[in-house]
């Protein structure tokens, strides 16, 4: 297997003068995305020793310098840990001591609030904005498939997010056949849709950047405010958007490819997209590499509800039951996941690791995702739901255990029961509410607060 900075190198030297990334009116070539990431992982490896497997926290607002600093990190040989910058300071605070992260990366914008957190907890940072546009060459690194490339932390039941280890070769493994499957080449355009802490967002960077495409990165608002507009301007053809905005908005034209996934898909949507373009139903945890499964949707068949198709490459998923006996088609159970794609694990907690990936005595290392599925008789998976309180909030795993902690932790409330009922987030409480909320939101991101 290949490290992903292998595949985008040579990108670069098929074609250096494509356009790699556009923010606003800025257009970076791949010749020039390529330079100025070199010139950060040089930086980064004589002035602050970034090594194999050193962790890099970049927190800063969506820009060009999110993309440049993902490469220098991996150009360099560390791996990335993306944290959103709207997060609470507790949040970050804890995803930042949790990873034992070496340094933090910033933008000019948010290098007050960086060197704060740099200073609190004793870790160096860097403003990347002070590389400028200075030209640097390839390092010709030995990173290996099995080095890690990333972090992502997601919702975990005990009160803290759980940061989940990616190699290289388990990410690659999945990108370029989804590359290959959607048919994504030189000349599409791909929006960066999703939040930067969310594994879609290492999913669309790398969609384009590993095809030759362009990555097309707007704000926070605009994606918000003024989707279609901006998919007209930018000729947008390709995109990996959840079920609920797609539903959300004004029908979409000029898309190519729409990737639909994080939640479960609506049949509505799904089939008026494609009679469009190709409508692919995405399937897949953080721990298997964002996407395990997938099925293109025939805009000529009635559907009661999509299915999450058939394992992706070098990928098999499995129907089990609590015995962890595989299960025959149309019999509900849980699903676990083997293959190339799946995560090194938890970081810094190996006791969880060994619960969620076990080692199965026939199909050996699986992961335990907690979906409930039957395989159809045609072979493709059909997802029922979760068997524990997990649920998905606009694509962000959300786990109701961690806003109940969260909730207990202050001072005044006695008990708490978390239900997500009509697509909101209800908190019941026995105690004394006041400021509650405020206090809330200095732990958890928005949309993990109770309505």
């Amino acid at each position: 297997m290949r490290n992903i900075i292998e595949v985008f190198e040579e990108k670069v030297l098929k074609e250096p003068d494509n356009i790699a990334l556009i923010y606003k009116e800025r257009e970076i070539s791949y010749r020039a995305l390529n330079d100025i990431s070199n010139t950060l992982a040089n930086h980064l490896i004589k002035n602050h020793n970034i090594q194999k497997d050193t962790i890099v926290s970049i927190l800063m607002d969506r820009s060009e310098w999110m993309t440049i600093s993902i490469l220098g990190i991996l150009k360099a040989g560390g791996a990335y840990l993306p944290i959103d910058s709207s997060y609470p300071k507790d949040r970050v605070e804890y995803m930042l001591s949790d990873s034992k992260s070496k340094l933090i990366l910033c933008d000019s914008i948010n290098l007050n609030a960086v060197e704060e957190y740099a200073g609190d907890l004793g870790i160096e940072s860097f403003c990347v904005e002070e590389i400028g546009d200075s030209r640097g060459d390839n390092l010709n690194l030995d990173i290996s498939s099995f080095d890690l490339a990333y972090l992502i932390y997601t919702s975990g039941t005990t009160g803290k997010p759980k940061g989940v280890m990616i190699e290289h070769g388990s990410f690659v493994n999945m990108i370029e056949y989804h590359r290959d499957s959607f048919g994504v080449i030189s000349s599409d355009n791909v929006i960066a849709f999703a939040s930067f802490s969310f594994d879609a967002s290492v999913y669309e960077t790398f969609l384009a950047l590993l095809s030759g495409a362009t990555l097309v990165v707007v704000s926070k608002e605009d994606i918000l405010n003024n989707f279609l507009e901006v998919t007209q301007k930018y000729a947008i053809t390709v995109g990996l958007i959840n079920p609920s905005f797609l539903a959300s908005i004004e029908p979409l034209e000029g898309f190519k490819t729409i990737i639909s996934g994080g939640e479960k898909a609506i049949v509505s949507n799904a089939l008026h997209y494609a009679k469009k373009c190709n409508f692919i139903n995405a399937y897949g945890p953080t721990e298997a590499s964002v996407c395990s499964s997938f099925y293109k949707v025939n805009p000529d068949k009635d559907y009661d509800s999509i299915s999450i198709g058939k394992a992706t490459v070098n990928t098999n998923m499995y129907i089990l039951d609590d015995n962890l006996v595989e299960l025959p088609r149309g019999i509900v159970g849980e699903i676990y996941i083997s293959g190339k794609g799946l995560a090194r694990g938890y970081i810094h907690q190996p006791k969880l690791t060994k619960e969620k990936f076990i080692e199965h005595p026939k199909l050996g290392r699986v992961y335990k995702s907690g979906d409930l599925a039957r395989i159809l008789d045609d072979g493709n998976i059909e997802y029922l739901g979760r068997v524990d309180d997990q649920i998905k909030i606009r694509g962000h795993r959300v786990e109701l255990g961690e806003i109940e902690n969260s909730i207990l932790d202050y001072d005044s409330i006695k008990e708490t029961v978390v239900l997500y009922m009509d697509n909101k987030i209800i908190a019941y409480i026995r105690g004394d509410k006041l400021e509650l909320k405020a206090y809330l939101l200095e732990k958890l991101p928005q949309y993990m607060i109770p309505s």
